[in-house]
This record gives structure tokens, C-alpha cells and sequence, in this order.
């Protein structure tokens, strides 16, 4: 292995620059990172790409990093070994990835749970590794416990939880532990928030079918808005969304769901383990069993509109107590 990292540094000089050597490794790392990302079931709006393509990434790697910020030649004058040099690539894709990654619910929440940890006298600690696992779960746990409020849909960030809710979620966490790391309470917030909603980018909240026309705001409704519904009209919304909810199938669910969180085709498909064209196909063949239903209950637009808020709602509660 030591020879790779000889031929890499020889190609370099000989060539001035990065040769083949250097994009066959940097290409290897980078759909590492890009797998882990899928595998984790982050989409790729996260970070401000269209797709998951491990070409893109590894061109803003070189430009960016390697030859913008001249990191190439820190990696030659640094690493002695192949192992080095691949530790502080791995390092310049991170890099990128946190360069482009465009805010999200994560900082959202975190923007506003600190402040209130800070009036409760935490402050950012550390801890032992081998309590970290247990601490991260228990921490997921209460997030996924809270009541949240629903995003309407608009091109921002929905404050997610009502503000005395992240009060009493900072009491409990200052209980547990006053000191717990920040590098922790975050990342247990992604996690919480990606069983949640896996789209945490700022992202209009998509259409599952355009011909229905529904309006972006029908998927969800603030607390106070979904209790002034239940009146006359609301019981019988959520029943009917109940009923569809119970005669599709998972996967079916599944789509809906992710499409009204903003999901493309290639988040849909890294969900589902599917390819691009596959999961297009199943997209359309979801759409139109959802419409079906519709139809069959002779359902009008508004309806339609209202069911699907319904279905939204269920289907995330659903997902919250099944990962709790």
C-alpha cells in the first residue's frame, strides 16, 4: 500500500498536478462518504446537490479544496503514507459537504433549544465513549416523544417545536446530564429528526400529484388549526384517511409520505433500495392508487385536499411511535 502513496506523490511531480492515480482514490473515498449518506437516509438537498453522484462530488473536492484552497500540496507535505493521505481526503470531502450544506431543521431546532440550556446552567461538557450510545438514544427518545407543530409548507424553516416544548425538552436534558457535549445533543437531534421527516432541507413540501392541485399548506397544519378542523367535517377526514391509510401497502405509504416531505425520485429510491426508474415507476403507480381511492369515494378536490392532510398527519405519528 505504501507504494500507492509513492506513485501518487512521483505522478503528481511528474505531471504537475493530480493525475489518475489521484481521481480513481479520491472517486473511491468520496462513494464511501456518498454510501454512508444513503445508508443514513439523508437526502442529497442537504447539502444543495439535485442527486446522490459521487462525480459531483469529487469535482468540488478538486476545485474547491484540493486546487482552490491548495490542499493537494498540503496532503503531499503532511501524509507519509497511503493511509494518511487518504485520512486527510477523507477530511477535504467532509469539508465540502459541510461548505455546501444549506441550513436545516437541525439548526433550526439547535438555534433554539440552546439559549434555553444556557438559562438552565449547561454548559458543553464531555463525556466517556462508552455512555455516549446510551445518552444518544435516550436523548432520541425524548425528542421523539415531544408534540410538534406542523410545517405549512413555505419556502422557510418551521420552528418544529413549540417554544415551551423545547423548554421542558432542555429541563429534561439538563436533568439527565448538565453537562452533556453540544457534538452530542446535535447529532442525537439528527437522528431524531431524520426518523421524523427524512427531509430536513428548506424545500417547498411537494405535491403528491399535481393534477389534484393541492395547495402546499394542506399537507400540514399548525396544533390550533388541525383542532378547529375536527369539528364538524374533522372526524370524518380522519376516518376516511385511516380507512385509505389501512388498504394501502407499506411501500405505497411510504412514497406518500416522503413525497409530501419534499422527497425527489433519487430520495425516494435510496429509501426504497430502488433504482431511479424504478422508483419513478413506483411513484406514479402510488399516485395513482392514491387517486383511486379518491375516486372510489367520490371524493372532490377540497376533500381530496383534506384527506391527504389527514393521511400526512397519521402517517407521521405513525413513524414517531414506531421508532420510540
Amino acid at each position: 500500500m505504501q507504494d500507492l502513496w509513492l506513485e501518487m506523490k512521483a505522478e503528481y511531480e511528474l505531471q504537475g498536478g493530480l493525475g489518475k492515480l489521484w481521481l480513481a482514490e479520491i472517486g473511491r473515498l468520496a462513494q464511501q462518504v456518498v454510501s454512508k449518506k444513503i445508508l443514513d437516509r439523508l437526502p442529497p438537498s442537504i447539502f444543495g446537490f439535485p442527486s446522490w453522484d459521487k462525480d459531483d462530488l469529487v469535482q468540488l473536492v478538486i476545485t474547491d479544496r484540493l486546487l482552490g484552497r491548495n490542499q493537494a500540496q498540503y496532503v503531499l507535505d503532511t501524509a507519509d503514507s497511503i493511509d494518511e493521505a487518504r485520512k486527510i481526503l477523507r477530511n477535504e470531502i467532509n469539508f465540502v459537504l459541510s461548505d455546501h450544506r444549506v441550513p436545516n431543521q437541525v439548526d433550526n431546532v439547535w438555534g433554539n433549544l440552546e439559549p434555553r440550556l444556557l438559562e438552565l446552567g449547561w454548559e458543553n461538557g464531555s463525556l466517556e465513549s462508552d455512555s455516549e450510545t446510551e445518552l444518544h438514544d435516550q436523548i432520541v427518545r425524548l425528542i421523539l416523544s415531544l408534540k410538534r407543530l406542523r410545517n405549512k409548507g413555505a419556502q422557510r424553516l418551521s420552528p418544529l417545536f413549540a417554544g415551551p416544548v423545547l423548554g421542558d425538552l432542555a429541563n429534561q436534558i439538563v436533568e439527565l446530564r448538565p453537562d452533556l457535549p453540544s457534538k452530542l445533543l446535535i447529532k442525537s437531534l439528527r437522528t431524531a429528526l431524520t426518523i421524523i421527516s427524512p427531509s430536513l432541507s428548506i424545500e417547498d413540501v411537494g405535491s403528491i400529484e399535481d393534477s389534484l392541485e393541492l395547495s402546499k399548506d394542506s399537507y400540514a397544519k399548525s396544533e390550533e388549526s388541525l383542532r378547529m378542523e375536527r369539528g364538524q367535517y374533522g372526524s370524518r377526514k380522519h376516518e376516511i384517511a385511516r380507512d385509505i391509510c389501512e388498504k394501502l401497502n407499506p411501500e405505497t405509504l411510504e412514497i406518500i409520505f416522503q413525497k409530501a416531505h419534499g422527497a425527489n425520485q433519487s430520495d425516494i429510491g435510496a429509501v426504497l433500495g430502488l433504482t431511479r426508474q424504478t422508483s419513478r415507476y413506483r411513484i406514479e403507480e402510488a399516485q395513482q392508487q392514491l387517486l383511486g381511492q379518491f375516486k372510489v369515494l367520490e371524493l372532490d378536490i377540497d376533500e381530496s385536499r383534506e384527506v391527504l392532510s389527514a393521511m400526512i398527519d397519521i402517517l407521521g405519528v405513525k413513524l414517531s411511535e414506531a421508532s420510540a
